[in-house]
């Protein structure tokens, strides 16, 4: 798509192709599809409408791959950048990622009881 001029659409589908590397459980593939697809979006200019989405995959990535610093300041990057665009329902996605990888870290008996 790129190659036609479409780029935003190629930008929409590498940062969904990076969403399902995380969720099938590839997280290195995820993180590097995602830094690959923050390089494209610079180029486009202003804040793309898959920021929040392509910072929420690398924090959570990055959360699993235990790197904690970096995970936090990459969903500080997705809720900044959604809520620029007014896009709430993003800012809700990645406070229920940053709190899932939360609840995730702590023993299972304290996360049992965050959960009820």
């Amino acid at each position: 798509m790129d190659d036609i001029g479409s780029r935003a659409d190629a930008l929409e589908a590498s940062a969904r192709m990076a969403e399902c590397r995380l969720l099938s459980g590839d997280d290195s593939g995820a993180l590097d599809l995602a830094e690959r697809c923050l390089a494209r979006a610079q180029d486009l200019g202003g804040v793309a409408s898959q920021i929040p989405l392509i910072h929420r995959g690398r924090g959570t990535a990055l959360a699993r791959l235990g790197q904690s610093e970096a995970a936090i300041d990459a969903w500080r990057l997705s809720l900044q950048a959604a809520r620029s665009r007014g896009a709430e329902y993003e800012v809700a996605l990645t406070e229920r990622a940053a709190a899932d990888a939360a609840l995730s870290l702590q023993p299972p008996a304290v996360a049992a009881r965050s959960r009820s």
